[in-house]
């Protein structure tokens, strides 16, 4: 399962998950059955995201891998973290 933590209104966030939805179908993965979003709004999320001593949205996990910031909007990090940890 992957998480992404995200709030509303946030642009970043919007294209975390656009990029999400782009790229895993070539994982062989879906994003509604792949992805929990996870709004900061939520105090059990936002004390979730805080415990991996961050507080940046979005935020994406994959399994033990964190990205953030800027990571989290990279498409190119995405798909390498989705090729080791997914392997299609």
């Amino acid at each position: 399962m992957i998480k992404l933590f995200t709030h509303e209104g946030c642009s970043n966030c919007k294209i975390a998950k656009k990029l999400l939805q782009k790229v895993l179908p070539d994982f062989g993965a879906s994003y509604e059955t792949h992805v929990s979003e996870m709004d900061i709004e939520d105090p059990d999320a936002l004390a979730e995201l805080l415990m991996m001593n961050t507080q940046h949205i979005p935020t994406i996990v994959i399994e033990d891998t964190v990205l953030t910031g800027k990571d989290a909007t990279d498409e190119g990090k995405i798909r390498a973290v989705l090729s080791f940890k997914l392997k299609s």
